[in-house]
């Protein structure tokens, strides 16, 4: 997995995404560490080059320094995703696809990110995996 990396909930109700210092490591706030919690079953993670992971949920592995965590205002731990499918791939525009229609369903909830030209425009406008993922950090 390469860091950052969007995340989209159970039936593309909800995407966000996590953003990471390192590679291969996924940070999360364990209050969402919950089974029955929206944010941790049942996701579809994309990472910064397009591989596609499933996850049934995460697992805490350790706690991150409290420096970290009072940054994010919550007790941060480095999670282990628990896959339910094999990993595959989606080229940008499938995924370009995807995120709009994610974002067209709560259209209110992303207007304050609209820099002038359009939320839909901006998404259909970047050029790799890593620039759409931080349109949404």
């Amino acid at each position: 997995m390469k860091a950052p990396y969007l995340v989209f909930t159970k039936n593309d109700s909800k995407l966000f995404s996590l953003s990471s210092n390192y590679d291969n490591k996924i940070i999360w706030g364990k209050s969402l560490l919950n089974k029955k919690s929206i944010y941790n079953s049942d996701l579809c993670l994309v990472d910064a080059v397009g591989n596609v992971f499933f996850i049934k949920e995460f697992v805490s592995l350790q706690k991150i320094d409290l420096i970290e965590s009072i940054k994010k205002f919550c007790v941060m731990v480095e999670v282990k995703p628990i896959l339910y499918k094999d990993e595959l791939t989606i080229t940008l525009d499938n995924l370009k696809i995807r995120v709009w229609n994610c974002v067209s369903k709560n259209k209110s909830f992303w207007i304050s990110m609209d820099d002038g030209r359009g939320i839909e425009k901006m998404i259909f406008d970047t050029n790799n995996f890593k620039e759409l993922i931080l349109l949404f950090r």
